[in-house]
């Protein structure tokens, strides 16, 4: 099960957003977890797609299609699995963050 640690610099816009690709090693997606940690307070905002759509849905009443918060995280389970076509298989990460000061990192796990 891959993990990744997704850093977003200070001062990143909506406009300009942090951008990352990672691979995977099968091309099935079960469960896809992201935990914020503390520290956050809502300043840093995260996108995971697939196969050209968003995986995980924001919290109602957050910022339209970005995740964000502080402390706790998101899951999503597929049932059933996603398949992605083709080889290699990947997701994207994409992000900013209004934080003036300091970078903010979201942990990534994909099973």
């Amino acid at each position: 099960m891959p993990s990744f640690e997704f850093t977003v610099p200070a001062r990143t816009t909506q406009g300009n957003p942090t951008e990352k690709v990672y691979n995977l090693s099968s091309g099935v997606l079960n469960v896809i977890n992201v935990m914020i940690p503390d520290g956050h307070k809502g300043l840093a905002r995260l996108q995971i797609e697939a196969n050209g759509g968003t995986l995980l849905a924001p919290t109602p009443g957050s910022d339209p299609d970005w995740m964000r918060g502080n402390g706790g995280g998101y899951s999503v389970t597929f049932d059933p699995p996603m398949r992605l076509p083709g080889s290699p298989w990947s997701i994207r990460c994409t992000a900013w963050n209004a934080d003036l000061y300091y970078p903010h990192t979201f942990f990534i796990e994909v099973k």
